[in-house]
């Protein structure tokens, strides 16, 4: 170990584990809350067209999830492959279409993901390589028809992230060429179709991200134009969109700030189109949207706030269409982005709120005069609908509200006349919720919720070719979620839509539709095994040595549970609502534990049960209380010692700050900061020394660190950081080392870390690490992680105790700072956290830190392979805990051989256990799991 490292691990706690068992930790069901049994499906989704065949994911019950296919016929439906043979799931994933052939990653036994390629029969369905592996994010691959290539980006493990092609042969898939040799590699990224060629940015060595062009060979790919020569530091060109025969895309200029450039696809040709700011200030520019020749996008001028613009290519040419009130008007109220722009005929409908209707659908035909609103679908301030969905026809789909009619489908044919509901499916002021609508041809298919069967879990399947005549149901089935409720899944086939649909004969499976109801229904039953219907445990939660959770029995729907970790110790706790139907999952669950009860937040799937708001139990079904009624509608939950503090909102006074000792009568209004509708905005709450701090907005103050004692005397602003009515926006708030921790800008602008011990005098920043454009906040305790990054890109790692000399740089890590775990443990004297890097920005891996840079790397797997996306990091019994989204459940002592799936362990002949929602209650460690045997259930490891 190096000198400079030990002053800083001995200020770190020491959690030496003992070497892992050979029997390693033994999970242990539980309790099987449902002992029904229940036909599993084979769970398609992933559905994909090519030509007259859908490729999709199933599970057979024998082979895991494979790639299937179907012409839409029983007999032409079957498996193509199994790429990781036996019962393990390849998990094939859409990679790219080309006319005939169907480009997907799959994974083999070590977890890693090949590129694959099928035309449809088990002969043409083969792996094209090993040798590198190809990003499932972000727009790094492309067909490109008159090639008869795929242009894609694929890391080697030699060259980094560079450009490979394919032809759809092994032979003819290889790297095209090295645009910066070595490991680093130029990661080629926002591709698109121009010209018969791909064009991309990529990273040069010596000139930073620029615009590049390829044909598939390595004399054809090259560098279009550097837009700011002679530096590689600059902001990186986005945005590529092509409209006409022009390429547009937003990148910085020499003496310009980053605007608006055109591209013929020469270098000549590649100049800056805009000025919007004059000078070196820079727009804020979203979403280009090629609409005929013309090319629309959102920017922010810095003097109009968000409009939307033109341009035919010129300058002359390049007008704002709107002049909307909001500064933010596609943001919306609660910071949705609106737009969701659909081209219907000759004409762009977008949402936008403008300040006077709330949000709502826009039409424009591309000229200032041509842009207006379509219709108020909720009269006044309300937000009445704010995306249209799919075209049939001559008509567009959109969900719309109003108080009258509630959540329905409507349709336009882009007048303010053709705008209207297209049926009142719930009829009255309750909705049917319809969502994601496929067209085939001239007819739509979309899904609506009966708000009044259990969890909406009875959906229904409806056509429509636009008109109300022409809308009506086609079947109705217990789920038209999909695999795992994610959404609904199909494809188009023709006139045809093949979609996952589970009934209680066959589970999840395989259906098609006609657009008729005699001509939908289950296409073929891939999976006839019948596993046992789950309970599926949701929402864990520690209270002392009981663990709450939602589970449903098969008797009582989705109620509340608590276990002890024994069979005899676990039971239902509360029916929110009585018998089978109709049983409830929420939607949104917060617990945090109080004065020896659990206090919890609900917010509903679907329905109006009477269950929203902030209940109280002590683990009876009598003391099971609800102490809010249907006007407070509460937010974020925090205890202090015996009070529950909470952020609510009410029509008299907006979101404040709140309390409950437990009862109804004494859950009361703490403070009314900022009287009148829109309230304080009451955030960030946080416990610290016996009293509770939050973020609140005042009159005169903006948005500042104020604390509370529950009372309202002992509410009050901690320090106005950004005097008068600017906002210092404090947040990520974290208790170290005897103080509270979190990010503020005093000129509302840059972010700084500060700190306090509560007094208006020890509330100072922390001058800890180097000025950045950012920073982000972890702790596992009892030091911080901070990640200080600037927006051109770049940053450093630290590791502090909380003062300057206790700070150490862990190395200059390109991470995400978006992708910083908010959850890192300290094990065997090393910190172990969740972290993604530029290259891999949403693909956090775990790391560890022994406090130096030399001694902070990802955590390598099985066969030093990094393992993606683990959470639930816990400290159990001597080891490293953790979960994958795969529901892998993992032991680990920081090096390859000691990380481990703690399923392998089991004994020969034993079921796989995968698990979700790690929760240490006493001496145990609570998960869901699922096994063939049993379902999804809950389950347990014992601790020492």
């Amino acid at each position: 170990m190096s000198s400079r490292s030990l002053p800083l691990l001995a200020t770190l706690p020491f959690l030496l584990a003992p070497a892992l068992g050979a029997a390693g930790l033994t999970p242990r069901l539980v309790k099987d809350i449902n002992l029904l049994t229940l036909s599993q499906g084979s769970l398609p989704s992933d559905y994909v067209t090519v030509g007259n065949l859908v490729f999709f994911a199933a599970d057979d019950g024998e082979t895991g999830k494979e790639l299937w296919r179907t012409d839409g016929t029983a007999g032409g439906t079957y498996r193509l492959t199994d790429a990781c043979p036996g019962q393990c799931p390849s998990g094939p994933a859409r990679f790219a279409v080309s006319d005939r052939q169907y480009f997907f990653t799959a994974s083999d036994e070590s977890l890693r993901r090949n590129l694959w390629v099928s035309g449809g029969t088990p002969a043409t369905t083969f792996e094209l390589t090993s040798a590198a592996i190809p990003p499932l994010t972000g727009n790094r691959r492309l067909w490109v028809p008159a090639l008869g290539l795929l242009l894609f980006t694929a890391d080697d493990g030699v060259h980094g992230p560079e450009l490979w092609r394919s032809d759809g042969s092994p032979g003819g898939t290889y790297q095209v060429t090295d645009l910066w040799p070595g490991s680093q590699g130029s990661d080629p990224r926002a591709m698109v179709l121009f010209k018969d060629r791909v064009y991309f940015v990529a990273d040069d060595p010596q000139k930073g991200p620029i615009l590049w062009k390829s044909d598939g060979t390595p004399q054809g790919t090259q560098a279009v134009r550097d837009p700011v020569p002679g530096t590689a530091n600059h902001p990186v060109p986005a945005l590529l969109r092509v409209a006409g025969n022009t390429l547009y895309f937003v990148a910085p200029t020499p003496s310009q700030g980053v605007e608006l450039w055109k591209s013929d696809g020469t270098t000549r040709g590649t100049v800056p189109l805009t000025d919007l700011v004059p000078g070196p200030g820079s727009p804020a520019i979203w979403d280009l949207i090629a609409l005929g020749n013309r090319l629309l996008f959102v920017a922010d001028d810095g003097k109009s706030g968000q409009e939307l613009w033109a341009t035919d290519g010129t300058q002359p040419g390049t007008k704002m269409l709107t002049h909307l009130t909001p500064a933010d008007a596609f943001h919306g109220q609660g910071g949705d982005y609106y737009l969701s722009p659909t081209i219907l005929g000759n004409r762009l409908l977008f949402g936008v709120d403008d300040g006077d209707h709330g949000g709502e659908i826009w039409t424009t035909d591309g000229t200032p005069a041509g842009t207006s609103l379509l219709k108020d679908v909720c009269p006044g301030r309300c937000t009445g609908a704010g995306a249209v969905w799919s075209v049939v026809g001559k008509y567009a789909l959109f969900p719309g509200y109003n108080s009258v009619r509630g959540q329905e489908m409507w349709v336009t044919d882009g007048t303010t006349a053709g705008t209207h509901l297209l049926r009142d499916i719930c009829r009255g002021s309750c909705s049917s919720y319809p969502f994601l609508p496929f067209t085939t041809g001239s007819q739509a298919f979309f899904v609506t919720s009966d708000p009044f069967s259990p969890s909406n879990l009875t959906q229904r399947l409806w056509r429509t070719d636009g008109t109300s005549r022409g809308t009506f149901q086609v079947a109705t089935a217990r789920s038209l979620q999909g695999s795992g409720g994610a959404g609904f899944g199909g494809a188009v086939l023709g006139n045809t839509l093949i979609f996952s649909a589970q009934d209680d004969a066959h589970g999840d499976e395989l259906w098609r539709s006609d657009g008729t109801p005699q001509g939908t229904g289950l296409l073929v039953d891939i999976n006839s095994h019948n596993p046992t219907a789950s309970s599926v445990p949701y929402y864990l939660s520690a209270a002392g040595n009981d663990v709450f959770f939602f589970a449903n029995d098969g008797q009582h729907g989705f109620e509340l549970w608590k276990s002890d970790g024994t069979a005899a110790g676990t039971a239902l706790v509360h029916e929110f609502i009585p018998g089978l139907e109709p049983g409830f999952m929420p939607f949104s669950f917060l617990a945090a534990q109080a004065g020896g009860s659990l206090f919890f937040k609900l917010v509903e799937s679907g329905g109006d049960t009477g269950a929203d708001g902030l209940w109280r139990t002590d683990g009876t079904d009598r003391g099971t209380v609800r102490l809010t009624n249907d006007k407070v509608w509460p937010g974020q939950i925090c205890a202090v010692g015996n009070t529950l503090f909470f952020a609510a909102r009410d029509d008299d006074h907006g979101t404040e700050l709140w309390k409950s000792d437990g009862t109804p009568a004494g859950t009361v209004l703490v403070k009314d900061v900022e009287p009148g509708f829109a309230g304080s905005e009451v955030d960030n709450l946080t416990a610290f020394q016996g009293r509770l701090y939050f973020t609140a907005r005042m009159a005169g103050h903006g948005n500042e660190l104020w604390v509370s004692d529950g009372t309202e005397a002992g509410t009050h602003m901690v320090k106005d950081i950004a005097p008068g009515d600017g906002s210092s926006s404090p947040a990520g708030l974290l208790v170290v080392a005897g103080r509270l921790w979190f990010i503020a800008a005093p000129d509302e602008f840059h972010p700084q870390i500060w700190s306090t011990d509560g007094t208006e005098a020890g509330t100072v920043q922390a001058h800890l690490v180097p000025d950045s454009d950012g920073y982000a906040l972890v702790t596992d305790g009892t030091r911080l992680l901070i990640h200080n990054f600037i927006s051109s890109g770049g940053g450093a790692l630290w590791l502090s105790d909380g003062t300057a000399a206790g700070t150490r740089s862990l190395g200059a890590i390109p991470l995400n700072p978006s992708r910083l775990g908010n959850q890192p443990v300290t094990f065997g004297g090393k910190l172990y956290f969740t972290a993604g890097t530029a290259d891999r920005p949403f693909d956090p891996m775990l790391w560890a830190s022994d406090g130096t840079p030399e001694g902070t790397a990802p955590v390598p797997g099985p066969n030093g392979l990094i393992l993606l996306n683990p959470t639930y990091l816990q400290v159990f019994a001597g080891r490293l805990v953790f979960t994958t989204p795969d529901g892998g459940l993992w032991q680990s002592d920081g090096t390859s051989a000691g990380t481990v799936k703690i399923r392998d362990l089991a004994g020969p002949g034993e079921s796989g256990i995968g698990a979700w929602e790690l929760v240490p209650a006493g001496s145990r460690l609570f998960f869901r799991s699922f096994d063939r045997a049993t379902g999804e259930e809950l389950w347990t490891i014992d601790g020492p």
